[in-house]
């Protein structure tokens, strides 16, 4: 069973997201090829967390393991919300 499918219609949805890659570049000082890879291939895009939420429909969507700093805040949303 796939998480969407596990997840349709659940009151609270956390998934693991971590921060966009400028984010990333930003406050780790990494260049971007290292940056992607890691964000690609061992956490969840901020965007690909928002198609889950689209598709699993929750009534909370919450997101975790990213920066929780106030100037982060925005574009990890923003990002969320592009799907």
């Amino acid at each position: 069973m796939s998480a969407v499918k596990a997840s349709k219609d659940v009151d609270v949805l956390i998934l693991e997201a971590m921060n966009t890659p400028e984010l990333l570049m930003d406050y780790m000082g990494m260049p971007e090829i290292v940056v992607k890879t890691i964000l690609w291939t061992k956490h969840t895009p901020p965007e690909a967390a928002g198609k889950v939420f689209a598709m699993a429909k929750p009534r909370l969507a919450v997101t975790f393991h990213h920066f929780n700093r106030n100037d982060t805040v925005e574009p990890m949303v923003n990002a969320v919300r592009t799907v």
